[in-house]
């Protein structure tokens, strides 16, 4: 099993992007301890791509890349 989180932090360029700066998405994931990677999707590309709209999202990924 491997757990791989994704945000989707504010920048200049992309001020619509649903979570806090990646400053701020890094002081959460330090103080809650949080030892999974976590990916910085800062320009919305995996968002769209997988239409995430709410939160949290779960997706199941086999070994093949078949998402269910």
């Amino acid at each position: 099993l491997v757990v791989l989180g994704v945000a989707n932090p504010k920048t200049d360029e992309h001020p619509q992007n649903s979570d806090a700066s990646v400053e701020e998405v890094k002081a959460f994931i330090d103080e809650r301890g949080i030892t999974y990677p976590v990916l910085m999707d800062t320009t919305g590309e995996m968002f769209s791509g997988y239409r995430i709209l709410s939160f949290p999202t779960t997706f199941m990924i086999d070994k093949d890349g078949n998402i269910f």
